[in-house]
């Protein structure tokens, strides 16, 4: 009778509602994550050219004062200018074979201080003794490129004597804390806020961390009262981040 098809009608209109419903639901759902799917591409990409920007400006960063002693050796020791140019070789090696790699092993990472230091060492001499400490387990961890290098350029920068006549140098340690690597230089001397080219790299350094691990790593620089300067830098480790 009329009653049952109205009934009919009625079931029929509320699955339709039903249906329609969940149809335009879903479809609000998946356009909502093709959007927040195509946000964090936005996210990645502009963090890669990021990173990739950063990465342009630091790698040369240590090399022009590389040249500077070369130049100044080259005349007054040549011996001292060839063993300058097999370090600087090695930096542009390691500048190179990180390639676009945001971390490497830390055992590359201290290949390229070392050589850094070398350079520095022949350029200082005795005004620049250096003392590290390495934790064994941490020399597959990565970081990255250049991090370390860069802080212990700012050590070198503010931690050798210009007269020579007040023993210096500095200290770099690497150690596992938690769940974290964490890079410690210190040097005695007096902090000053560079606007050069060491003060840029540093503000590169930190830039990097917050870009590679959105704000878990982090750089401090402790200039303390009774003239010692530490520099430290926490990274998260990350084994899939590479």
């Amino acid at each position: 009778g009329p009653g049952l098809v109205s009934l009919v009608i009625v079931w029929l209109s509320l699955h339709f509602i039903a249906w329609s419903g969940i149809y335009f639901g879903w479809h609000y759902y998946v356009q909502l994550q093709e959007t927040r799917m195509q946000q964090l591409k936005m996210d990645v990409a502009l963090k890669e050219t990021a990173l990739a920007s950063l990465r342009s400006q630091v790698n040369p960063h240590f090399l022009f004062n590389g040249l500077n002693t070369l130049r100044d050796l080259i005349e007054t020791d040549p011996a001292g200018a060839r063993a300058v140019v097999t370090q600087m070789a090695k930096l542009f090696r390691a500048s190179l074979s990180s390639g676009d790699r945001h971390l490497i092993p830390l055992h590359q990472e201290l290949e390229t201080v070392e050589a850094y230091l070398l350079i520095e060492k022949t350029r200082f001499e005795e005004r620049l003794p250096v003392r590290s400490g390495i934790d064994p387990a941490a020399r597959d961890t990565l970081v990255p490129p250049f991090l370390l290098q860069t802080l212990v350029e700012n050590a070198v920068k503010y931690g050798v004597s210009p007269s020579g006549t007040e023993p210096a140098g500095i200290e770099y340690t690497v150690t596992l804390e938690g769940g974290s690597l964490v890079l410690t230089v210190r040097n005695r001397g007096q902090w000053g806020q560079s606007t050069g080219s060491t003060g840029l790299g540093l503000k590169m350094a930190r830039e990097r961390l917050a870009l590679l691990f959105d704000g878990r790593g982090s750089l401090t620089i402790d200039p303390g009262a009774d003239g010692l300067i530490v520099a430290r830098a926490v990274i998260p480790q990350s084994p899939g981040l590479n």
